[in-house]
């Protein structure tokens, strides 16, 4: 099926920016595009904030530039599934904007779209003796589904950077299974024991192993889990899954995240997306939904003949970082003992 979110801007071209409000209009045109890559196309700003200084004007301007980009989505087309698959990505997203204040999301009621003001709640799923939490993020709002955001692997400007790499990587582990069975299923559990109907979980990468893994294991909570380009489980954890929720995992062309692991469980739904232009792993990674440009999407698992490659490659890569990266977060909870 093509698809593409017309009308939204008035055209893609990524402009010489002066402001945060103008930085963020260029991440969010690029981020949900499928036009070619340039060094040019990021300013030292952008650079800047994502590799060494956080930058929470930019922050702001990019979580707002989202929730316009929703708002317009639903006015844009009549297509609910592309409206859904498009604020579904845009929810997987503002994990990693670490907002502090108040969500609006477009919600889907009575056959009507609704802007709804989400309050947002702040969950810590690591000890903080480890240093910068994993985090994730609780919406509620009265009369509507309570949301739960989770974050997948941060630039180093945002929290959790450390630990996230640490859990991605563990040799022969599925990505985020260790972080989760030590300290985050206990938290979010918390959390889901405190709503009173079942949730709807979103992520994208470590975010949506996460919510997988939450699914898995608290089945009866959830309505619905979507994952953005999730990696794959093992069979230790689908076991868990008796099949209450509503589960879909999207996957772009050329990302290889999703080869990762054992595999899906049967009763999951699985959306191919490849967009017109060819993607390099790492872009059809963060640029799962290009929703403005044309793309395609159908009902497609990834290739089984690739999941022992890739799997394999994880483990030889895992070794040295999950060493490194543990004897870090020792030393590093160690010192703050003795503080």
């Amino acid at each position: 099926m093509d698809m593409q979110l017309s009308n939204i801007y008035s055209d893609l071209t990524l402009r010489p920016a002066s402001t945060a409000e103008e930085e963020a209009k260029n991440f969010v045109k690029f981020l949900f595009s499928s036009q070619p890559y340039s060094s040019r196309l990021v300013s030292r700003r952008a650079r800047k904030a994502l590799l060494y200084k956080r930058d929470p004007e930019l922050l702001l301007a990019i979580q707002n530039e989202l929730q316009e980009l929703s708002k317009r989505a639903v006015q844009s087309t009549e297509d609910v599934a592309l409206a859904n698959l498009v604020i579904g990505r845009i929810l997987a997203l503002y994990p990693f904007l670490e907002p502090t204040t108040a969500l609006e999301v477009p919600v889907r009621i009575n056959e009507k779209w609704e802007i709804v003001t989400y309050a947002l709640e702040r969950l810590e799923l690591s000890w903080l003796s480890l240093g910068s939490p994993l985090t994730a993020f609780g919406l509620t709002a009265p009369s509507f589904p309570s949301l739960l955001l989770l974050m997948g692997t941060p630039p180093p400007t945002i929290s959790g950077t450390l630990l996230s790499v640490w859990t991605d990587f563990v040799p022969g582990g599925a990505v985020g299974e260790l972080a989760f069975s030590l300290f985050a299923k206990k938290r979010i559990k918390a959390w889901l024991d405190k709503q009173s109907a079942p949730v709807m979980l979103y992520g994208q990468s470590l975010g949506a192993a996460l919510a997988l893994h939450t699914v898995c294991a608290f089945d009866e909570k959830i309505d619905s889990v979507h994952a953005y380009c999730s990696p794959a489980l093992h069979r230790r954890s689908l076991s868990r899954f008796t099949g209450h929720a509503k589960v879909k995992i999207y996957w772009h062309k050329g990302d290889i995240v999703p080869l990762v692991g054992r595999g899906f469980h049967p009763l999951w739904k699985m959306v191919f997306i490849a967009s017109a232009e060819r993607q390099t792993p790492f872009f059809a990674h963060i640029r799962v939904v290009p929703a403005l440009s044309p793309f395609s999407i159908e009902e497609k698992m990834p290739s089984r003949a690739l999941w022992p490659l890739w799997t394999f490659a994880h483990f030889l890569l895992s070794i040295p970082i999950f060493c490194t990266t543990t004897i870090i977060l020792l030393v590093r909870a160690f010192v703050k003992s003795w503080r």
